[in-house]
């Protein structure tokens, strides 16, 4: 998913994962939406970053904006099975 030798990148995507998760968790929003907006930028297969920034943009009022985040997070989660085998 990532690039494996950049490590601009990967320092991008640390910046983003601190970030972002400290203005989720204090509520701050609109710096969360624009820190997950960062990282599905970065990592547009990523469906934690889709899945955090639908739930950025309905803890504002913005369902219909992210219905599609959600939706898309949801086909990129991998299928396990009860014992955690993957059925991908």
């Amino acid at each position: 998913m990532f690039p494996p030798r950049d490590p601009s990148f990967a320092a991008q995507i640390q910046h983003c994962a601190v970030s972002l998760s400290a203005n989720f968790r204090i509520g701050r929003w609109a710096e969360a939406e624009a820190e997950f907006r960062a990282l599905v930028e970065l990592a547009p297969t990523d469906e934690f970053a889709h899945y955090a920034l639908g739930r950025a943009l309905v803890s504002q009022g913005r369902r219909r904006e992210a219905t599609p985040h959600i939706k898309l997070a949801r086909s990129l989660w991998p299928r396990t099975t009860g014992d955690g085998d993957s059925l991908d």
